[in-house]
């Protein structure tokens, strides 16, 4: 019959003895969860989803329109990518992926871009006649 406990030698000095119950409860749970039916799957993230309505700050809604407005507000002030992500207080890499309407930003980072582009005098209005 197999042992109740697993022992883990962490250190010298310091052994661990874990229930075998508990390890197989948890590993399982984490594989269900997941929706794996193999011991080495790898983890999923959950995509995190924005409210469905988007605050009325004059910039579109839509995820393609605000990215497409976002890339030419900030070319109107001739800010790199990573200078205006400095501004915002993200990485370059997010402002990329919202001008690019390859995710759906969330509030607060949306806030943060319309924020520095209206420090920078960029709005809106200004941006609907250079499509």
């Amino acid at each position: 019959m197999p042992s109740r406990t697993v022992t883990i030698h962490l250190h010298a000095d310091v052994t661990l003895k874990i229930p075998r119950s508990l390890l197989a409860s948890k590993a399982t749970g984490l594989r269900e969860a997941n929706g794996a039916t193999d011991t080495n799957a790898e983890r999923t993230r959950t995509p995190q989803v924005p409210p469905a309505t988007a605050p009325d700050d004059g910039w579109p809604r839509d995820t393609v329109a605000f990215g497409e407005a976002v890339r030419r507000a900030r070319e109107n002030t001739d800010l790199a990518r990573d200078a205006f992500a400095k501004r915002v207080g993200v990485c370059d890499s997010t402002i990329r992926n919202v001008e690019t309407a390859r995710h759906t930003c969330m509030p607060k980072v949306r806030n943060g871009i319309v924020q520095a582009l209206a420090n920078l005098g960029q709005f809106p209005q200004a941006l609907s006649g250079s499509v």
